[in-house]
């Protein structure tokens, strides 16, 4: 069974985001998660590539999928709609699949008011898409199937939501190796955030979960060595949030020698960073 992952291609380039200097980090932990238990498939990042709609067909013909999946944020997801619908052309009997911010907020209706997508993923992915594709390479009901909203003829189901994962340490990394090479990678210390702005939705939860300082070095290490990381995004909603633990990474990546072989920036609040937080990077 093929299955590939598409970031789609942005209808224009108006922002960074529109044609980003590192790969989808949602799509590279997917990829890792089913390549960690033996399930090959193959990346279409679109935006990284600056790929137009074109070239994305071309891609789709020379891999022949069975399954796709598509990420997309809420602006994007009419440009994912036309993407599922190029590839429903090449083959009528696909199966795809969104996920992401979009279908995260709203599953049900994505499914009414987008016909060309057969599923849904909402919530964390790598367990439900992994689920997913076993379901139907069994050619099984994807009933039960928590994280998964589906249509079947006229009618949608919504399973029930699946729990956030407790211990992002048994994640396997992003499969960087499956994407266009960079200089520029995300990594994520926690999943979650505690607080309640009212422009964003925390598609992640409200409750921090958070990675072993060790675990994320590891990571970190691997980027370097095997990628050539040169810049590394700190993605977290929150960064330091923890700041024991924030502290620990960078102490650690002082210790491994890492503040010489990267530069890094994170996302964070100015109400919970510190001075003393962010000055350790500049050593002798």
């Amino acid at each position: 069974m093929n299955i590939t992952l598409i970031d789609p291609p942005p209808f224009k380039i108006i922002e960074i985001h529109d044609a980003p200097e590192c790969s989808r980090l949602g799509l590279g932990y997917i990829a890792g998660f089913l390549k960690n238990r033996g399930i090959s498939c193959s990346v279409i990042d679109a935006k990284s590539e600056m790929l137009h709609l074109g070239e994305v067909e071309e891609r789709v013909r020379e891999q022949k999928p069975d399954i796709v999946g598509i990420t997309a944020m809420t602006h994007e997801v009419t440009q994912a709609d036309i993407v599922a619908k190029l590839v429903r052309r090449i083959s009528p009997n696909v199966i795809v699949v969104l996920g992401g911010p979009h279908a995260t907020t709203l599953p049900d209706q994505t499914l009414v008011e987008f016909p060309s997508f057969d599923a849904v993923v909402f919530g964390e992915g790598e367990y439900t898409f992994y689920e997913l594709v076993t379901a139907i390479e069994k050619q099984g009901s994807l009933e039960g199937i928590q994280g998964v909203a589906y249509r079947t003829k006229n009618h949608i189901h919504m399973n029930e939501p699946r729990e956030f994962n407790k211990n992002l340490d048994a994640l396997p990394f992003p499969a960087w190796d499956m994407f266009p090479k960079s200089t520029t990678y995300s990594i994520i210390t926690t999943r979650g955030c505690p607080f309640n702005c009212n422009f964003c939705m925390r598609v992640l939860g409200n409750k921090v979960r958070r990675r072993t300082p060790r675990n994320v070095i590891e990571e970190l290490e691997r980027d370097v060595e095997a990628f050539g990381a040169k810049f590394i995004h700190f993605y977290d909603e929150t960064f330091a949030i923890n700041k024991e633990s924030a502290n620990h990474v960078l102490d650690l990546m002082i210790e491994r020698g890492l503040h010489t072989k990267i530069k890094w920036d994170a996302i964070t609040r100015v109400d919970v960073a510190e001075y003393e937080l962010f000055r350790k990077m500049k050593v002798d």
